[in-house]
């Protein structure tokens, strides 16, 4: 069911938690909802939500634990392999009729260090 932006203080009223996706939760509303003690956004980023106003309330702010984890691991390999090799460059170059004159790189090999830690369980098997 999606949350109209009218709603939302109405459904928050009185929540202890929220889980949110793709809803606003402004400084006001976060103000009026005196039971609130978590937001928890089921998506990537927090740029909805007001994060000072949430800082000023000691109210908690988080991201739903390893939400999207495979997407957003696809996502970052696939952006690299477009900056790796120019994929705009090239798309420009052909739209604008320069297919032979389209810039590359013919660089035999690169190499490419992914340092971090992937969750255990996000991205081995289905």
């Amino acid at each position: 069911m999606s949350t109209r932006p009218y709603q939302v203080a109405t459904r928050a009223d009185d929540a202890v938690v929220v889980v949110v996706n793709k809803v606003r939760l402004d400084g006001p509303m976060l103000r009026q909802a005196r039971t609130l003690r978590l937001v928890c956004l089921a998506a990537t980023g927090t740029d909805n939500v007001d994060l000072a106003t949430a800082a000023k309330l000691r109210l908690p702010v988080c991201n739903v634990r390893n939400y999207a984890t495979r997407a957003v691991a696809q996502h970052t390999f696939a952006l690299i392999a477009v900056l790796c090799n120019r994929l705009l460059d090239y798309h420009s170059a052909v739209r604008a009729g320069r297919w032979h004159g389209a810039p590359g790189d013919q660089r035999p090999s690169r190499r490419l260090a992914a340092p971090g830690r992937a969750a255990r369980d996000s991205l081995s098997g289905p």
